[in-house]
C-alpha cells in the first residue's frame, strides 16, 4: 500500500524552490496544480488583463480606502496585478501580503514585486478557502498573517 500524502504536501518543495512561504500543506492540490500550469499564460496576459481591470481595480481600492502605511492582506492575488497598485499606495511604510494557492503563479507575481522595488510585499501559499489555517499559523487575524511572514 502506498503512502497517504495529505493535500498539497508537495507544495512545499516547489514552494521552497520557487522562493514563496507556504502557510498550510492543506490546500486542494487539484486546484493548485490547474494554477500552477495556467500560471505561465496568465502571466503573459498581464498588460491586458491590467487595462481591463484598471478602472475596477482603482474603484475598488479606493472603497477600501487602502492609504498610505496601510496592512493588506490580498486574497486569491494571482500573478500579483492588482498587489503592484496595492503596495504602492501602501508605500514602503506599509506591508502587503498576496496569497494564492498556486506556488508558480506566486514566484511570477514575487519576480514582479523584487523588479519593481515593493520590498514591503511578501508572498504566501494559501487557499482561499482555508484562511483559518493562515490565522491559525500567524496568530489571530489577518494582520497577524502578515506580522508571521
Amino acid at each position: 500500500m502506498a503512502a497517504q500524502h495529505p493535500p498539497g504536501a508537495g507544495q512545499a518543495d516547489a514552494a521552497a524552490q520557487a522562493g514563496v512561504t507556504v502557510a498550510s500543506h492543506t490546500a486542494d492540490f487539484a486546484a493548485s496544480q490547474v494554477w500552477d500550469s495556467a500560471a505561465a499564460g496568465w502571466d503573459a496576459h498581464t498588460p491586458l488583463l491590467a487595462a481591463w481591470l484598471q478602472a475596477a481595480t482603482i474603484d475598488l481600492l479606493d472603497a477600501a480606502a487602502i492609504t498610505p502605511g496601510a496592512r493588506v492582506l490580498d486574497i486569491a492575488a494571482g500573478a500579483g496585478d492588482q498587489t503592484l497598485d496595492i503596495a504602492r499606495r501602501v508605500g514602503p511604510g506599509g506591508q502587503v501580503l498576496a496569497t494564492d494557492i498556486s506556488p508558480a503563479i506566486l514566484a511570477l507575481a514575487r519576480a514582479k514585486f523584487q523588479r519593481a522595488g515593493l520590498g514591503w510585499v511578501q508572498t504566501r501559499v494559501v487557499d482561499a478557502q482555508a484562511l483559518d489555517r493562515l490565522t491559525a499559523t500567524a496568530g489571530t487575524g489577518p494582520d497577524a498573517g502578515l506580522a508571521a511572514s
